[in-house]
């Protein structure tokens, strides 16, 4: 189950994996988005997971966690700060119901923000072999047999997969940043979508949208 005291072990590691690569929003290196899901006190873990690769939202309240964590809440009610990616996600009414009703959960692989340099582009390999852990155990915790994961990003494609299995992408990903301390099955189902911001209307596939 997803809670305040699992939030404070993953913030404590992301503290410690990610120093050296992103710094703290407020100085709390960690995810406005699960920080907003957690304050909805949800009865049951996210049917479902978005992950995109870090938090870029209103530079204006980077220094502030709890106003970041108000930006979510905020788009949702339909003011975007401008952010292409919260307008897009929350622009397909399914996702912004599944968001609302906790069974969609958003969150970024590598917490924290960029030390300098552009939004866009893709975060260095020891930033995201160092964020891994973190993601990882967020998943697994969640992770049931209906569980499904969805990654947004060139940051986060793996071809050649064997099957849609979430298994089998947390393989690929375990083989290249190294195992950690996980579960050795994850259940599950795995698709990737291209980043929200960077198509000019994204879209969820039809039967996925079933589901959430």
């Amino acid at each position: 189950m997803l809670t305040k005291s699992l939030l404070n072990k993953l913030e404590c590691k992301a503290r410690i994996n990610l120093a050296s690569h992103m710094v703290g929003i407020g100085g709390v290196i960690g995810c406005p988005w699960l920080r907003w899901w957690i304050n909805q006190n949800f009865c049951a873990p996210p049917k479902t997971i978005l992950i995109m690769q870090d938090w870029g939202v209103a530079t204006c309240v980077e220094n502030n966690m709890n106003a970041a964590v108000q930006t979510v809440e905020d788009a949702l009610n339909g003011f975007s700060y401008g952010d292409r990616t919260m307008k897009k996600l929350f622009s397909v009414p399914e996702v912004r119901r599944a968001v609302r009703n906790g069974r969609l959960l958003i969150t970024n692989a590598v917490w924290g923000v960029r030390k300098s340099g552009g939004k866009c582009s893709r975060l260095k390999d020891s930033a995201h072999r160092a964020a891994y852990p973190i993601w990882r155990q967020l998943v697994d915790t969640c992770a049931q047999p209906n569980f499904l994961l969805i990654t947004c990003g060139g940051w986060s494609k793996c071809s050649n997969l064997p099957d849609n299995t979430l298994n089998a992408y947390l393989q690929r990903w375990s083989a290249w940043a190294g195992p950690s301390l996980t579960k050795s099955f994850t259940p599950g189902r795995y698709l990737y979508l291209p980043h929200p911001s960077s198509t000019i209307r994204w879209k969820i596939p039809a039967l996925i949208l079933l589901i959430l």
